[in-house]
């Protein structure tokens, strides 16, 4: 808890059950809204009222990207991708995202990523490492 002009703020994480009163604050910053089995948020409250959140999410990225080096140039990338991006739409499986982050190894890599309608992305990426015991 800490104090913000004098007025309590709480932090906690939200349970599951509690997932759907962020939908309205996703709606009017213009993001997409994550089914709760994806993700999970702390929030801050004054009052009951959300004043405040961070979402921890899973995101789909497709990566890594293997062709043996002696197929290089007989692998069809489009057919490979293909078959992973029919998954959601077609419905296929729980796979319920706005879409996939790639992160390319080289431009060679980038340039296979936009031939399947991959677009590059404004801004810098940013990471944390967690142990692989996780």
């Amino acid at each position: 808890m800490s104090t913000e002009n004098g007025n309590a703020i709480h932090y906690r994480q939200l349970p599951p059950e509690e997932w759907q009163r962020l939908q309205p604050l996703f709606r009017e910053m213009g993001h997409f809204f994550p089914p709760e089995y994806l993700a999970t948020a702390s929030v801050a409250e004054h009052h009951g009222r959300i004043v405040g959140f961070h979402v921890l999410q899973f995101a789909c990225h497709a990566e890594p990207l293997y062709i043996a080096p002696e197929f290089t140039g007989m692998v069809n990338y489009q057919k490979l991708w293909e078959v992973l991006a029919r998954i959601p739409r077609e419905g296929l499986g729980k796979v319920v995202l706005p879409g996939a982050l790639m992160i390319t190894a080289n431009p060679r890599v980038g340039k296979m990523a936009e031939l399947v309608g991959f677009t590059p992305v404004e801004g810098t990426l940013y990471k944390i490492e967690w142990g692989r015991e996780l």
